[in-house]
């Protein structure tokens, strides 16, 4: 059993239910290898070891109770649906390799053998999620997960568990989000501006070493720090723009144009510090700098953009990481499955009972009818004999 968000009860029912999940639980657990290895004891004890090119079925259950790794390329998670795509000579080959097999490669018609693998696979597949029950309690908030299989009750405790197991695998390879991806796209730009800051706090402590030169003065590095900190935030709200445009925000919207226009904002006031305008930055230009001055002030603005840039990331990607998580199928196991000691069904001690209730009150309503039958011919053989006719 599970609990979940009552949003998210009917999506992961349906998944459970779904054919796929039911077929990566048979394949991981050999649930179809050890019902064609079942069928296989009988037939060899019948017909012997030995099989040739016109036993279609025969070479089927072999190939199915073989599980030949080789041709099924994929992985035992696609035993089943692989088949059917597998070429020519992956079959071929496969059926030669079985241990019984009468006959070389040229004798193995692959068509019908590839359909009749396929089928008897499906078929196994079909009886065993014939066995498994998936169960939604809208009024708990919880789904159920019941399993039948064979009479192996580890076994069946097993295969429950692995529902669950294979529902999270399935989840977190398949589940991608909007969310998931802009949290993918920060994440990657939140690593690239670490690299570049690093960088740049390098190349500035290279270069203040290698011409002796401990600080600007006031009001240059004043005007380094109020540029590169505009630089990052100019680059960061490209960022957010970015990944508005790729969660297919339409081009008129609020949020969007929004954006775009603290964009131009900070192009305007940019240009107005490289010119040496404006209040904000100062009325310091960059070409009324010395060359070497002016150099040592483009590297302390870089580190200051990288800086600013990394800590407006980092805060984009906390935020991305929240949505993401709220946006994520999750659940609770609240109970595992574990191995029955007595039979589900049928229940014999249960079936009996009822069955003698059954035959005690179908014995009570023919002892009544009798009776009735009885009684009515007395009245009737009694009223004759006074003569009146009935």
């Amino acid at each position: 059993s599970s609990d979940l968000a009552s949003s998210d009860g009917e999506r992961l029912t349906s998944i459970l239910r779904s054919r796929s999940l039911a077929e990566a639980v048979a394949c991981d657990n050999r649930v179809l290898f050890k019902l064609a290895r079942k069928k296989l004891g009988k037939l060899r004890a019948k017909h012997g070891l030995t099989f040739g090119p016109a036993d279609v079925d025969r070479v089927a259950l072999e190939l199915l109770g073989s599980r030949p790794a080789a041709a099924l390329g994929e992985g035992p998670r696609a035993c089943v649906s692989s088949i059917i795509n597998l070429s020519d000579e992956a079959v071929r080959d496969a059926v030669v390799a079985l241990p019984g097999w009468q006959g070389g490669a040229g004798a193995v018609d692959v068509k019908p053998v590839r359909d009749a693998w396929y089928s008897v696979s499906r078929e196994y597949l079909t009886r065993f999620r014939e066995g498994v029950r998936v169960a939604w309690d809208q009024k708990r908030n919880t789904i159920e997960v019941a399993v039948q299989f064979e009479d192996d009750a580890t076994l069946t405790a097993l295969l429950a568990n692995a529902y669950i197991q294979q529902l999270e695998r399935y989840l977190h390879e398949n589940t991608s989000t909007e969310a998931r991806r802009n949290r993918t796209f920060i994440e990657a730009r939140y690593g690239e501006a670490a690299g570049d800051l690093v960088a740049a706090e390098t190349a500035l402590e290279r270069f203040e070493q290698d011409h002796d030169i401990v600080s600007l003065s006031e009001q240059t590095a004043y005007a380094v720090s109020s540029m590169g900190q505009l630089e990052g935030i100019l680059a960061a709200k490209r960022i957010e723009r970015d990944v508005l445009m790729r969660v297919s925000v339409s081009p008129g919207s609020a949020a969007l144009a929004a954006v775009e226009t603290e964009i131009a904002g900070l192009d305007a006031q940019l240009t107005q510090a490289r010119r040496g305008e404006g209040s904000a930055i100062g009325t310091m230009a960059l070409t009324d700098l010395p060359t070497l001055t002016r150099e040592l002030r483009e590297l302390m603005r870089m580190q200051v953009v990288q800086e600013t840039l990394f800590t407006l990331l980092a805060q984009q990607y906390e935020v991305a990481k929240i949505d993401e998580a709220r946006d994520e199928l999750s659940f609770e196991v609240l109970d595992i499955a574990i191995p029955a000691t007595e039979l589900a069904s049928p229940r014999h001690k249960t079936d009996m009972l009822a069955a003698m209730a059954i035959g005690c009150a179908i014995a009570a309503c023919y002892v009544a009818l009798i009776d009735m039958w009885a009684a009515r011919r007395r009245k009737g053989d009694a009223l004759a004999a006074t003569g009146v006719q009935v």
